[in-house]
């Protein structure tokens, strides 16, 4: 048998009673249930962040000072320019940041991954977010 990662100072833990057989349903639901699914934690920017996002930054602070010197002026037709601008240059960074959101999901979707594990002694193919801590397991091919 090979020494397991953490023996070998990698901190890896290794479970040798799974090689043979992998899994069984039952364990794997077990740890399923108290690590979580396998996936990568996504942290979701409201909409309104997203669109104040684009009130930021060199350009945008120039063209705000811009509007705010011709209000103070009181050239309002300038200010109403200056501001509609400001505002529909956000709705259209606003539209597009939307688009690539739904284009990335859609593809995540498409790519999911699956993976080819050893549970209750026979190679199945899963979901790669159902596979469990200590799943015996290589990535499958698309199919």
């Amino acid at each position: 048998m090979r020494a397991s990662a953490s023996e070998q100072g990698g901190g890896i833990r290794h479970d040798h009673a799974t090689e043979a057989t992998g899994l069984t349903t039952a364990e794997a639901r077990a740890r399923l249930a108290e690590y979580g699914e396998n996936t990568i934690a996504e942290k979701r920017v409201s909409p309104w962040r997203k669109f104040l996002v684009f009130f930021r930054g060199p350009i945008p602070w120039m063209t705000e000072i811009a509007a705010i010197l011709s209000a103070a002026d009181g050239r309002w037709e300038d200010f109403t320019v200056i501001a509609g601008l400001l505002l529909i240059n956000a709705g259209v960074g606003l539209w597009e940041e939307f688009k690539a959101d739904h284009a990335i999901e859609a593809l995540k979707q498409r790519l999911a991954p699956v993976a080819r594990v050893l549970r209750d002694g026979r190679w199945q193919h899963l979901p790669g977010k159902r596979t469990g801590a200590g799943e015996c397991g290589v990535p499958a091919p698309r199919r």
